[in-house]
């Protein structure tokens, strides 16, 4: 199934962002210290240090992309 998203404060402006999956692997961005933390690895990376192209760098990408739709999701629902 589709990880689960979820977030810490207001969707607008969350402290944090993030999903998990079926597995227990949650992926975590967080707004004040612009980081992205991976279960998998146990390691927080500045988000401007990916690397262009790596899967962490997409992984990151497509976390925030799903907060940028859940936001529009709940504007079209009138919220």
């Amino acid at each position: 199934g589709q990880p689960i998203f979820q977030f810490l404060g207001s969707l607008d402006r969350p402290g944090a962002i993030g999903t998990i999956d079926a597995n227990g692997h949650r992926l975590v961005f967080d707004f004040f210290q612009e980081t992205v933390r991976d279960s998998a690895t146990g390691q927080s990376r500045r988000y401007a240090d990916l690397p262009a192209g790596s899967a962490e760098k997409n992984a990151a990408d497509a976390l925030l992309n799903e907060w940028a739709r859940q936001r529009w999701l709940r504007h079209l629902q009138g919220g």
